[in-house]
C-alpha cells in the first residue's frame, strides 16, 4: 500500500479529481465497477473488459438485481401488481434506464440492441452476456442478517481504512472485519 496506486479517500473525494467519481470525471483510466455504472458516464468512447481472474477462479460480482414484497406489507396485492408490471411491461424500459442485463433470454437482444443506439461507439457488450456464466453465489443482493450494519463494517470502515492507512496489515485487518462481521450476522 506505498506504490499509490490506489487514489486514497481525499483524492477520490476532492472537486479536481471528480468529487467522488473519478472515471466519469476523466481522471483516471479504468474503474472497477457493475454494469449499472455505464447508466451513469456522460463520457463517450469507454469500453469494458472481463475482469482477470485470481489463481484460476474467475468471478464476475455480477449480481442479480431482484425485487422482493416484504411479508409485512399492508398491500400485498397492490405490491404484487406494481413488481408484475415492473418485470413485464416496464421491464426493457426500467433495465436499460439503470443498467440491467434481463434475465429473461427473450429480452436481452433488444436490451443490447437499445444499448446500441445509446452508445454509438460499441462498448464490447459480450463482456455483460459472457459474465452472466461466472455470477457471485450467493450474490451480495441475497439475504444478509443485520445487512445495514454489515454494509456499513464493509462499505465505510474497512474501504475508509484502506484508503487511508498507510502500513496497513491486511490480513489482520481482514481476520478482524471477519470476525465483526460474524457478530454482526449472529445478532437477533
Amino acid at each position: 500500500w506505498n506504490t499509490h496506486f490506489i487514489p486514497n479517500e481525499a483524492v477520490i473525494e476532492s472537486p479536481d479529481m471528480g468529487a467522488g467519481d473519478m472515471f466519469g470525471g476523466g481522471r483516471v483510466g479504468m474503474a472497477l465497477t457493475h454494469t449499472w455504472y455505464y447508466s451513469e458516464i456522460a463520457l463517450e468512447n469507454w469500453d469494458m473488459a472481463a475482469v482477470p481472474s485470481y489463481n484460476g477462479k474467475t468471478t464476475a460480482n455480477f449480481n442479480a438485481d431482484t425485487f422482493r414484497i416484504m411479508k409485512t406489507t399492508k398491500n400485498p396485492e397492490a405490491a404484487f401488481t406494481v413488481m408484475k408490471y415492473l418485470l413485464d411491461d416496464a421491464s426493457l424500459k426500467l433495465l436499460n434506464t439503470y443498467g440491467a442485463m434481463p434475465a429473461r433470454k427473450t429480452d436481452q437482444a433488444a436490451y443490447l440492441a437499445a444499448l446500441d443506439e445509446k452508445y454509438p461507439w460499441k462498448p464490447d457488450w459480450q463482456v455483460v452476456t459472457d459474465s452472466i456464466a461466472y455470477a457471485d453465489n450467493p450474490s451480495f443482493e441475497a439475504w444478509v442478517p443485520n445487512y445495514l450494519e454489515a454494509r456499513a463494517r464493509v462499505a465505510n470502515d474497512f474501504t475508509s481504512m484502506l484508503q487511508n492507512t498507510e502500513g496497513l496489515n491486511l490480513d489482520d485487518e481482514i481476520a478482524k472485519m471477519k470476525a465483526d462481521l460474524q457478530v454482526i450476522y449472529d445478532k437477533k
